[in-house]
């Protein structure tokens, strides 16, 4: 399992978005190992390039803590420090699921066909525009793939992903 497929289960056990990205970010950070710092725009702008706000950050962290799935210690105007229930999501993650949910089902259909054309084609396209308007080394390649560090806030250091 990678984190693209815990993502999935997350958001079909918990049935919310936001939960489930909130609860992602948590466990990507290891708060399940040790307590993490962090803010609600942190979540929502950076961590989750703005796909949630906010206000929706706080009540994902609201809504995990009273689903016993994080341990909450909030400090006024300063960070929230989360550490993660790792037995609660476990236990979340252990059970049953249908095959044919969406994000689960291994089913073919046209439209994903015609999709993964289209993106092989936009994908060839970059790759022979960029190559000829920006000539790079294998050196710059593999300093690309090296570089996995996550976004921070100005004048913090970056957070390094650990796959």
């Amino acid at each position: 399992m990678n984190g693209s497929d815990l993502f999935v289960h997350l958001v079909l056990r918990l049935r919310h978005y936001p939960n489930a990205a909130v609860l992602w970010v948590l466990l990507k950070e290891r708060a399940d190992i040790k307590e993490f710092k962090t803010t609600s725009m942190l979540l929502s702008y950076i961590q989750l390039s703005g796909t949630i706000d906010r206000n929706a950050a706080k009540r994902a962290i609201k809504s995990l803590e009273a689903l016993g799935l994080i341990n909450v210690r909030m400090h006024s105007k300063t960070a929230t420090q989360v550490t993660v229930n790792r037995e609660a999501v476990l236990d979340l993650l252990d059970s049953e699921l249908e095959e044919r949910l969406p994000g689960l089902s291994k089913k073919v259909f046209p439209f994903l066909e015609a999709w993964t054309l289209d993106q092989q084609r936009r994908t060839a396209a970059r790759v022979s525009g960029g190559m000829a308007a920006n000539a790079r080394g294998p050196a710059d390649e593999q300093a690309d793939n090296e570089s996995d560090d996550d976004a921070s806030p100005a004048g913090m250091p970056p957070r390094r992903s650990r796959h």
